[in-house]
């Protein structure tokens, strides 16, 4: 299932792709590219991560001192294929599985009807 990423999650997989291209993996904070309340805590990265569009370079930078700032920030981050894939295009393709669902409606009552039981051959 093809997922269009939103312009400003875009926007910092473009920058990590030229980041990687000038050498060096980019810090979390400089990831921030718009100052918006959905970027301040650095979750936006974390969302990015369990997308499987970027993935963590190392440790953390900085010592207990930088409590003030969050870890995504003090993280080097570099692209995924999936993630160098939505950089370029705008777009990823994600696995669709869908999970089993109670039956509804029409369908609910059939089964109810035969006793619990889907129609089909009757074996011996």
């Amino acid at each position: 299932m093809l997922v269009p990423l939103a312009h400003h999650d875009w926007q910092v997989l473009r920058t990590v792709l030229r980041a990687e291209a000038a050498g060096r993996p980019p810090l979390g904070r400089e990831l921030r590219v718009s100052p918006t309340r959905k970027s301040k805590d650095g979750s936006f990265l974390d969302e990015l991560v369990a997308d499987g569009l970027l993935t963590p370079a190392g440790r953390p930078e900085g010592g207990a001192g930088d409590a003030a700032e969050p870890v995504p920030f003090r993280t080097r981050y570099t692209l995924t294929e999936r993630g160098r894939h939505a950089a370029e295009f705008g777009e990823y393709d994600r696995p669709y599985t869908p999970g089993d669902a109670p039956l509804t409606g029409k369908a609910a009552a059939l089964v109810a009807a035969r006793g619990g039981r889907p129609k089909g051959r009757k074996r011996a």
